[in-house]
Protein backbone atom coordinates (compact mmCIF):
# COMPACT_ATOMS: atom_id res chain seq x y z
CA UNK A 1 0.00 0.00 0.00
CA UNK A 2 1.15 3.61 -0.82
CA UNK A 3 1.77 5.99 2.03
CA UNK A 4 -0.51 9.02 2.48
CA UNK A 5 1.09 12.24 3.03
CA UNK A 6 -0.78 15.00 4.89
CA UNK A 7 0.46 18.89 3.74
CA UNK A 8 -1.23 21.25 6.45
CA UNK A 9 -1.17 24.53 5.40
CA UNK A 10 -1.85 27.73 7.85
CA UNK A 11 -2.80 30.63 6.71
CA UNK A 12 -1.22 33.06 9.85
CA UNK A 13 -3.38 36.15 8.65
CA UNK A 14 -7.23 34.55 9.43
CA UNK A 15 -6.26 31.15 10.92
CA UNK A 16 -7.52 29.52 7.72
CA UNK A 17 -6.65 26.00 7.70
CA UNK A 18 -5.99 23.91 4.19
CA UNK A 19 -5.77 20.28 4.68
CA UNK A 20 -4.31 18.44 1.44
CA UNK A 21 -3.60 15.21 0.96
CA UNK A 22 -1.22 13.49 -1.93
CA UNK A 23 -1.42 10.21 -3.28
CA UNK A 24 1.58 9.17 -5.21
CA UNK A 25 -0.64 6.29 -7.09
CA UNK A 26 -4.21 6.82 -6.03
CA UNK A 27 -5.52 3.99 -8.09
CA UNK A 28 -3.56 1.76 -5.79
CA UNK A 29 -5.29 2.36 -2.80
CA UNK A 30 -8.65 1.20 -2.76
CA UNK A 31 -11.44 3.46 -1.54
CA UNK A 32 -15.54 1.74 -1.73
CA UNK A 33 -18.01 4.10 -3.29
CA UNK A 34 -20.77 3.23 -0.47
CA UNK A 35 -20.14 2.61 3.61
CA UNK A 36 -23.46 0.83 4.20
CA UNK A 37 -23.16 1.38 7.94
CA UNK A 38 -25.38 -0.15 10.63
CA UNK A 39 -28.92 -0.74 8.12
CA UNK A 40 -31.65 -1.17 10.55
CA UNK A 41 -32.55 2.44 10.31
CA UNK A 42 -32.16 2.11 6.41
CA UNK A 43 -34.53 -1.46 6.34
CA UNK A 44 -37.30 0.97 8.79
CA UNK A 45 -37.31 3.58 5.85
CA UNK A 46 -37.21 1.03 3.17
CA UNK A 47 -40.04 -0.87 4.81
CA UNK A 48 -42.21 2.17 4.80
CA UNK A 49 -41.53 2.87 1.37
CA UNK A 50 -42.48 -0.79 -0.09
CA UNK A 51 -45.96 -0.49 1.83
CA UNK A 52 -46.35 3.20 -0.03
CA UNK A 53 -46.57 4.84 3.72
CA UNK A 54 -46.32 8.36 3.85
CA UNK A 55 -42.59 9.27 4.15
CA UNK A 56 -40.14 12.29 4.37
CA UNK A 57 -37.20 12.75 2.82
CA UNK A 58 -35.10 15.87 3.63
CA UNK A 59 -31.73 17.32 1.99
CA UNK A 60 -29.06 18.96 3.95
CA UNK A 61 -25.94 20.60 3.24
CA UNK A 62 -24.35 23.49 1.22
CA UNK A 63 -24.79 25.17 -2.59
CA UNK A 64 -24.27 21.78 -4.26
CA UNK A 65 -27.42 20.68 -3.03
CA UNK A 66 -29.17 24.30 -3.26
CA UNK A 67 -27.82 26.67 -5.81
CA UNK A 68 -29.16 24.97 -8.99
CA UNK A 69 -32.20 23.14 -7.62
CA UNK A 70 -34.50 25.55 -8.79
CA UNK A 71 -33.05 26.06 -12.49
CA UNK A 72 -34.91 24.00 -14.73
CA UNK A 73 -31.30 24.53 -17.59
CA UNK A 74 -29.06 23.40 -14.65
CA UNK A 75 -30.97 21.69 -12.03
CA UNK A 76 -29.32 19.70 -9.54
CA UNK A 77 -28.67 16.14 -7.95
CA UNK A 78 -31.36 16.50 -5.57
CA UNK A 79 -33.97 16.27 -8.71
CA UNK A 80 -32.85 13.36 -10.19
CA UNK A 81 -33.25 11.34 -6.64
CA UNK A 82 -36.50 12.90 -5.76
CA UNK A 83 -38.29 11.96 -9.04
CA UNK A 84 -36.81 8.42 -8.11
CA UNK A 85 -38.43 7.74 -4.73
CA UNK A 86 -41.52 9.69 -6.38
CA UNK A 87 -41.73 6.99 -8.39
CA UNK A 88 -41.38 3.81 -6.14
CA UNK A 89 -43.66 5.52 -3.58
CA UNK A 90 -45.54 8.27 -4.56
CA UNK A 91 -45.97 9.45 -0.75
CA UNK A 92 -42.61 10.71 -0.60
CA UNK A 93 -42.60 14.10 0.70
CA UNK A 94 -39.15 15.74 -0.46
CA UNK A 95 -37.95 18.59 1.49
CA UNK A 96 -35.23 20.47 0.98
CA UNK A 97 -33.23 22.50 3.67
CA UNK A 98 -30.01 22.75 1.77
CA UNK A 99 -28.63 26.22 2.19
CA UNK A 100 -26.10 27.69 0.52
CA UNK A 101 -22.76 29.06 2.21
CA UNK A 102 -23.43 26.97 5.06
CA UNK A 103 -20.98 24.25 6.96
CA UNK A 104 -22.05 21.18 9.27
CA UNK A 105 -21.55 23.45 12.10
CA UNK A 106 -24.14 25.95 10.90
CA UNK A 107 -26.65 22.94 10.88
CA UNK A 108 -25.97 22.37 14.18
CA UNK A 109 -25.80 25.82 15.55
CA UNK A 110 -29.53 26.27 14.05
CA UNK A 111 -30.76 22.62 14.35
CA UNK A 112 -34.31 23.69 14.48
CA UNK A 113 -34.50 26.03 12.22
CA UNK A 114 -32.63 24.52 9.57
CA UNK A 115 -34.12 20.87 9.92
CA UNK A 116 -37.40 19.06 10.22
CA UNK A 117 -38.61 17.00 12.69
CA UNK A 118 -40.36 14.60 10.52
CA UNK A 119 -38.00 13.42 8.29
CA UNK A 120 -37.43 9.72 8.11
CA UNK A 121 -34.15 9.86 5.54
CA UNK A 122 -31.90 12.18 5.38
CA UNK A 123 -29.26 13.02 3.06
CA UNK A 124 -26.21 14.79 4.43
CA UNK A 125 -24.02 16.84 2.25
CA UNK A 126 -21.08 19.32 3.90
CA UNK A 127 -18.15 17.32 2.21
CA UNK A 128 -17.16 20.27 0.47
CA UNK A 129 -17.89 23.35 2.22
CA UNK A 130 -17.05 21.83 5.37
CA UNK A 131 -13.17 22.03 3.67
CA UNK A 132 -12.85 25.42 3.53
CA UNK A 133 -11.48 28.09 6.29
CA UNK A 134 -12.03 25.73 9.01
CA UNK A 135 -9.91 24.43 11.92
CA UNK A 136 -9.87 20.37 10.95
CA UNK A 137 -10.82 19.97 15.07
CA UNK A 138 -13.77 22.17 15.02
CA UNK A 139 -15.35 20.30 11.72
CA UNK A 140 -15.10 17.44 13.14
CA UNK A 141 -17.02 18.43 16.03
CA UNK A 142 -19.93 20.37 14.75
CA UNK A 143 -20.05 17.32 12.26
CA UNK A 144 -20.38 14.91 15.06
CA UNK A 145 -22.67 17.09 16.69
CA UNK A 146 -24.86 17.88 13.49
CA UNK A 147 -24.82 13.86 13.39
CA UNK A 148 -25.92 13.11 16.43
CA UNK A 149 -28.76 15.89 16.56
CA UNK A 150 -30.20 14.00 13.13
CA UNK A 151 -30.04 10.51 14.70
CA UNK A 152 -31.99 11.66 17.89
CA UNK A 153 -34.64 13.10 15.45
CA UNK A 154 -38.31 11.49 16.82
CA UNK A 155 -38.80 9.00 13.44
CA UNK A 156 -35.28 7.55 13.62
CA UNK A 157 -34.54 8.73 10.30
CA UNK A 158 -31.67 6.87 8.09
CA UNK A 159 -28.49 9.60 7.79
CA UNK A 160 -26.46 9.12 4.43
CA UNK A 161 -23.82 11.02 4.27
CA UNK A 162 -23.34 11.85 0.37
CA UNK A 163 -19.85 12.98 -1.00
CA UNK A 164 -19.60 15.61 -3.50
CA UNK A 165 -15.85 16.04 -5.03
CA UNK A 166 -13.78 18.52 -6.97
CA UNK A 167 -10.59 19.52 -7.62
CA UNK A 168 -10.40 23.01 -6.77
CA UNK A 169 -9.22 23.77 -3.51
CA UNK A 170 -7.01 27.37 -4.08
CA UNK A 171 -3.81 25.27 -3.93
CA UNK A 172 -2.60 27.20 -6.67
CA UNK A 173 -2.90 30.96 -4.84
CA UNK A 174 -0.67 28.37 -1.93
CA UNK A 175 1.91 27.07 -3.98
CA UNK A 176 3.71 27.41 -7.40
CA UNK A 177 2.39 25.16 -9.99
CA UNK A 178 6.47 23.98 -10.64
CA UNK A 179 5.81 22.95 -6.65
CA UNK A 180 2.43 21.22 -7.61
CA UNK A 181 3.78 18.99 -9.98
CA UNK A 182 7.01 18.32 -8.46
CA UNK A 183 4.74 16.81 -5.45
CA UNK A 184 2.76 14.77 -8.25
CA UNK A 185 4.80 14.11 -11.00
CA UNK A 186 2.79 11.33 -12.51
CA UNK A 187 -0.10 13.54 -12.40
CA UNK A 188 1.39 16.82 -13.69
CA UNK A 189 -1.51 17.96 -15.68
CA UNK A 190 -3.67 17.91 -12.81
CA UNK A 191 -2.52 21.66 -11.80
CA UNK A 192 -4.06 20.43 -8.09
CA UNK A 193 -3.23 17.49 -7.98
CA UNK A 194 -1.84 17.01 -4.52
CA UNK A 195 -5.86 18.29 -3.65
CA UNK A 196 -7.34 15.74 -5.49
CA UNK A 197 -7.79 13.69 -1.81
CA UNK A 198 -10.29 15.34 -0.33
CA UNK A 199 -9.21 15.18 3.83
CA UNK A 200 -12.28 16.66 4.70
CA UNK A 201 -14.31 14.08 3.27
CA UNK A 202 -11.78 11.26 5.65
CA UNK A 203 -12.65 12.88 8.24
CA UNK A 204 -16.40 12.76 7.59
CA UNK A 205 -15.91 8.82 7.24
CA UNK A 206 -14.31 8.77 10.67
CA UNK A 207 -17.44 9.89 12.05
CA UNK A 208 -19.36 8.07 9.31
CA UNK A 209 -18.01 4.90 10.70
CA UNK A 210 -18.54 5.50 14.36
CA UNK A 211 -22.38 6.23 14.04
CA UNK A 212 -23.15 3.42 11.39
CA UNK A 213 -24.72 5.74 8.83
CA UNK A 214 -24.34 5.41 5.17
CA UNK A 215 -22.47 7.52 3.01
CA UNK A 216 -21.82 7.75 -0.89
CA UNK A 217 -18.91 9.00 -2.46
CA UNK A 218 -18.62 10.65 -6.05
CA UNK A 219 -14.77 10.97 -5.59
CA UNK A 220 -14.46 6.37 -4.72
CA UNK A 221 -16.84 6.05 -7.53
CA UNK A 222 -15.76 7.28 -10.25
CA UNK A 223 -12.13 7.91 -9.67
CA UNK A 224 -10.33 5.35 -11.88
CA UNK A 225 -12.30 7.35 -14.94
CA UNK A 226 -11.35 10.61 -13.55
CA UNK A 227 -7.76 9.46 -13.14
CA UNK A 228 -7.46 8.26 -16.55
CA UNK A 229 -9.14 11.73 -18.08
CA UNK A 230 -11.65 9.27 -19.72
CA UNK A 231 -14.32 11.62 -22.00
CA UNK A 232 -17.43 12.48 -19.99
CA UNK A 233 -15.41 12.67 -16.56
CA UNK A 234 -13.29 15.82 -17.17
CA UNK A 235 -12.95 18.18 -14.95
CA UNK A 236 -14.60 20.86 -17.38
CA UNK A 237 -17.58 18.14 -18.58
CA UNK A 238 -18.96 17.24 -14.67
CA UNK A 239 -18.21 20.60 -13.36
CA UNK A 240 -19.43 24.23 -13.50
CA UNK A 241 -17.03 26.95 -14.35
CA UNK A 242 -16.24 27.25 -10.66
CA UNK A 243 -15.09 24.01 -10.43
CA UNK A 244 -17.27 23.42 -7.79
CA UNK A 245 -20.44 23.30 -8.48
CA UNK A 246 -21.60 20.44 -10.57
CA UNK A 247 -22.78 20.58 -14.23
CA UNK A 248 -25.51 18.85 -15.60
CA UNK A 249 -23.07 15.78 -16.64
CA UNK A 250 -21.90 15.94 -12.70
CA UNK A 251 -25.79 16.24 -11.72
CA UNK A 252 -26.37 12.84 -13.33
CA UNK A 253 -23.41 11.06 -12.47
CA UNK A 254 -24.14 11.86 -8.84
CA UNK A 255 -28.32 11.32 -9.15
CA UNK A 256 -27.39 8.06 -11.09
CA UNK A 257 -24.68 6.94 -7.96
CA UNK A 258 -27.32 8.11 -5.23
CA UNK A 259 -30.04 6.40 -6.99
CA UNK A 260 -27.92 2.75 -7.30
CA UNK A 261 -27.09 3.59 -3.58
CA UNK A 262 -30.90 3.52 -2.70
CA UNK A 263 -31.98 0.58 -5.19
CA UNK A 264 -29.30 -2.10 -3.88
CA UNK A 265 -30.26 -0.94 -0.22
CA UNK A 266 -34.12 -1.51 -1.48
CA UNK A 267 -33.00 -4.88 -2.38
CA UNK A 268 -30.88 -6.32 0.36
CA UNK A 269 -33.27 -4.96 3.15
CA UNK A 270 -36.39 -6.42 1.31
CA UNK A 271 -34.20 -9.76 1.01
CA UNK A 272 -33.23 -9.71 4.74
CA UNK A 273 -35.86 -7.25 6.31
CA UNK A 274 -37.07 -8.99 9.52
CA UNK A 275 -33.37 -9.58 10.63
CA UNK A 276 -32.13 -5.98 9.88
CA UNK A 277 -35.00 -4.73 11.23
CA UNK A 278 -34.91 -6.00 14.57
CA UNK A 279 -31.20 -5.08 14.96
CA UNK A 280 -30.83 -2.40 17.37
CA UNK A 281 -28.50 0.86 16.95
CA UNK A 282 -27.29 2.16 19.74
CA UNK A 283 -25.69 6.04 20.06
CA UNK A 284 -22.25 5.27 20.87
CA UNK A 285 -20.15 8.17 23.11
CA UNK A 286 -19.27 11.17 21.12
CA UNK A 287 -15.66 10.98 19.70
CA UNK A 288 -14.71 14.53 19.02
CA UNK A 289 -17.43 16.72 21.33
CA UNK A 290 -17.75 17.61 24.96
CA UNK A 291 -20.53 14.99 26.45
CA UNK A 292 -21.67 18.20 28.20
CA UNK A 293 -22.12 20.17 24.90
CA UNK A 294 -24.44 17.35 23.48
CA UNK A 295 -26.95 17.92 26.11
CA UNK A 296 -27.35 21.28 25.26
CA UNK A 297 -30.87 22.81 23.51
CA UNK A 298 -30.17 25.28 20.97
CA UNK A 299 -32.50 28.18 20.05
CA UNK A 300 -31.38 29.79 16.77
CA UNK A 301 -32.91 33.00 14.88
CA UNK A 302 -31.79 33.77 11.44
CA UNK A 303 -32.83 34.75 8.25
CA UNK A 304 -36.20 37.86 8.40
CA UNK A 305 -36.59 36.62 12.11
CA UNK A 306 -32.88 38.46 12.66
CA UNK A 307 -34.84 41.47 11.95
CA UNK A 308 -37.28 40.90 15.03
CA UNK A 309 -34.15 41.50 17.19
CA UNK A 310 -32.65 44.53 15.79
CA UNK A 311 -32.78 47.73 18.68
CA UNK A 312 -30.66 50.19 16.83
CA UNK A 313 -28.22 50.23 13.99
CA UNK A 314 -26.16 52.97 13.00
CA UNK A 315 -25.19 52.26 9.09
CA UNK A 316 -25.89 48.95 9.01
CA UNK A 317 -28.96 47.59 6.34
CA UNK A 318 -30.55 44.82 5.87
CA UNK A 319 -29.18 42.41 2.73
CA UNK A 320 -32.33 39.87 1.53
CA UNK A 321 -31.48 37.15 -0.68
CA UNK A 322 -29.49 33.68 -0.23
CA UNK A 323 -27.59 34.94 2.50
CA UNK A 324 -29.98 37.30 3.99
CA UNK A 325 -28.37 39.54 7.20
CA UNK A 326 -27.11 42.79 8.94
CA UNK A 327 -24.44 44.11 6.55
CA UNK A 328 -22.51 46.86 6.82
CA UNK A 329 -19.23 48.51 4.73
CA UNK A 330 -17.72 50.62 6.21
CA UNK A 331 -15.76 51.08 9.98
CA UNK A 332 -17.04 52.08 13.16
CA UNK A 333 -20.91 51.28 12.10
CA UNK A 334 -22.85 49.64 14.96
CA UNK A 335 -25.50 46.86 15.08
CA UNK A 336 -27.28 46.23 18.60
CA UNK A 337 -29.29 43.25 18.69
CA UNK A 338 -31.37 42.33 21.71
CA UNK A 339 -31.36 38.18 22.59
CA UNK A 340 -34.40 36.99 24.82
CA UNK A 341 -33.04 34.97 27.06
CA UNK A 342 -35.24 32.78 29.68
CA UNK A 343 -35.18 33.60 33.27
CA UNK A 344 -33.94 30.05 34.64
CA UNK A 345 -30.71 30.54 32.20
CA UNK A 346 -27.62 28.75 33.96
CA UNK A 347 -24.38 28.80 32.85
CA UNK A 348 -24.30 29.33 28.65
CA UNK A 349 -23.17 30.10 25.43
CA UNK A 350 -24.09 32.52 22.56
CA UNK A 351 -23.05 32.15 18.64
CA UNK A 352 -22.94 35.12 16.09
CA UNK A 353 -23.02 33.91 12.98
CA UNK A 354 -21.24 35.97 10.05
CA UNK A 355 -20.03 35.92 6.82
CA UNK A 356 -16.58 34.91 6.24
CA UNK A 357 -15.65 35.28 2.36
CA UNK A 358 -12.36 36.68 0.45
CA UNK A 359 -13.30 40.38 -1.26
CA UNK A 360 -14.03 43.55 1.20
CA UNK A 361 -14.17 41.70 4.43
CA UNK A 362 -13.68 43.70 7.27
CA UNK A 363 -13.00 43.23 11.23
CA UNK A 364 -15.78 43.61 14.04
CA UNK A 365 -15.89 43.68 17.57
CA UNK A 366 -18.60 41.85 19.61
CA UNK A 367 -19.65 43.22 22.95
CA UNK A 368 -22.21 42.10 25.81
CA UNK A 369 -24.63 44.42 27.01
CA UNK A 370 -27.80 44.41 29.81
CA UNK A 371 -28.78 41.12 31.28
CA UNK A 372 -24.98 39.22 30.29
CA UNK A 373 -21.45 39.30 29.90
CA UNK A 374 -19.17 37.96 28.01
CA UNK A 375 -15.65 38.35 26.89
CA UNK A 376 -15.14 41.13 23.89
CA UNK A 377 -14.61 39.25 20.91
CA UNK A 378 -12.62 40.91 17.44
CA UNK A 379 -13.75 38.93 14.35
CA UNK A 380 -11.67 39.04 11.22
CA UNK A 381 -14.16 38.10 8.65
CA UNK A 382 -11.64 37.94 5.70
CA UNK A 383 -10.57 34.74 4.54
CA UNK A 384 -7.93 33.83 1.76
CA UNK A 385 -10.10 30.47 1.23
CA UNK A 386 -11.72 32.10 -1.83
CA UNK A 387 -15.30 30.70 -0.10
CA UNK A 388 -17.94 32.70 1.03
CA UNK A 389 -19.55 31.08 4.25
CA UNK A 390 -21.40 31.32 7.26
CA UNK A 391 -18.80 30.98 10.26
CA UNK A 392 -19.99 31.53 13.71
CA UNK A 393 -18.09 33.19 16.42
CA UNK A 394 -18.92 31.25 20.02
CA UNK A 395 -18.38 32.75 23.63
CA UNK A 396 -19.27 31.53 27.08
CA UNK A 397 -21.88 34.02 28.25
CA UNK A 398 -23.52 34.67 32.17
CA UNK A 399 -26.86 36.23 33.17
CA UNK A 400 -26.59 39.41 35.59
CA UNK A 401 -29.29 40.08 38.14
CA UNK A 402 -30.23 43.21 36.31
CA UNK A 403 -31.69 43.70 32.68
CA UNK A 404 -34.68 42.53 30.74
CA UNK A 405 -32.48 40.52 28.07
CA UNK A 406 -29.03 39.97 26.53
CA UNK A 407 -27.82 43.31 24.22
CA UNK A 408 -25.03 42.18 21.51
CA UNK A 409 -23.30 45.08 20.23
CA UNK A 410 -21.36 44.75 17.23
CA UNK A 411 -19.14 47.59 15.70
CA UNK A 412 -17.07 47.43 13.08
CA UNK A 413 -13.37 48.43 12.85
CA UNK A 414 -10.91 50.46 11.17
CA UNK A 415 -8.75 47.58 10.77
CA UNK A 416 -8.65 45.37 7.73
CA UNK A 417 -7.16 42.09 6.35
CA UNK A 418 -8.36 42.34 3.02
CA UNK A 419 -6.20 42.70 0.15
CA UNK A 420 -7.73 46.38 -0.90
CA UNK A 421 -8.37 47.25 2.94
CA UNK A 422 -12.66 46.67 2.93
CA UNK A 423 -15.00 46.71 5.95
CA UNK A 424 -17.76 44.72 4.60
CA UNK A 425 -19.14 42.70 7.72
CA UNK A 426 -22.32 40.91 7.76
CA UNK A 427 -24.45 39.41 10.42
CA UNK A 428 -26.31 36.21 9.58
CA UNK A 429 -27.80 34.73 13.23
CA UNK A 430 -27.90 34.38 16.69
CA UNK A 431 -27.60 31.08 18.54
CA UNK A 432 -28.03 30.60 22.34
CA UNK A 433 -27.62 26.92 24.44
CA UNK A 434 -28.88 25.90 27.48
CA UNK A 435 -28.65 23.00 29.71
CA UNK A 436 -24.74 22.00 29.44
CA UNK A 437 -22.03 22.64 32.74
CA UNK A 438 -19.56 25.02 32.87
CA UNK A 439 -17.23 22.80 31.06
CA UNK A 440 -19.01 23.02 27.75
CA UNK A 441 -18.02 26.44 27.27
CA UNK A 442 -16.29 25.82 24.28
CA UNK A 443 -13.07 27.94 23.15
CA UNK A 444 -13.38 30.71 21.09
CA UNK A 445 -10.57 30.03 18.71
CA UNK A 446 -12.31 29.70 15.45
CA UNK A 447 -12.02 31.46 11.85
CA UNK A 448 -10.55 34.85 12.58
CA UNK A 449 -11.98 35.33 16.38
CA UNK A 450 -9.84 36.28 19.27
CA UNK A 451 -11.07 36.75 22.62
CA UNK A 452 -8.97 39.62 23.77
CA UNK A 453 -8.83 42.93 23.48
CA UNK A 454 -4.72 42.92 22.18
CA UNK A 455 -6.20 44.58 18.87
CA UNK A 456 -7.87 47.43 20.65
CA UNK A 457 -5.00 50.45 20.87
CA UNK A 458 -4.21 49.49 17.42
CA UNK A 459 -8.10 49.84 15.91
CA UNK A 460 -8.07 52.85 17.95
CA UNK A 461 -4.94 54.89 16.89
CA UNK A 462 -6.73 53.85 13.21
CA UNK A 463 -9.63 55.32 14.24
CA UNK A 464 -7.74 58.52 15.43
CA UNK A 465 -5.99 58.83 12.00
CA UNK A 466 -9.21 58.66 10.34
CA UNK A 467 -10.81 61.48 11.74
Amino acid sequence: MTNLFAYTLQNYLNDSYYMLYHHDLPTSHPHPAFSWGHLSRLAQFSHKMRRNDSVTVTFVGGSVSSSYCQNPSVTCWVAPVSDWLREQNPQVQIINNAVGGTTSRTTAECFDAMVGKDADLIFLEYSYNDRFGIDPAQQQQGYELLVRKLLKLPHQPAVIVVHWWGPKHDCLTLVSKEEAEARSPDHSHHQCAMTLWNSTEDRIQNIVQRYGVQSISFRNAYWAEIDAEVDGFLPEQTLMPDLIHPSMRGVKLLGNLVIRFLSDASAYTAKHDHAVKVMTQVMPKPLFIDPALDELSNTCTRGNALQDMKMHTVDWYWVDGKKPGFQTDVPGASLVLMVMLPEDLQVDRLSLGYLASYENMGWAQVECLGACSCPVLKIDANSTARASQEHFATFGVEKQETGDGCVLKVTTLYMSSAVNGGHKFKVSSVAWSSGGSDSATPSVSQHGVKANADLFEADQAMSLGSD
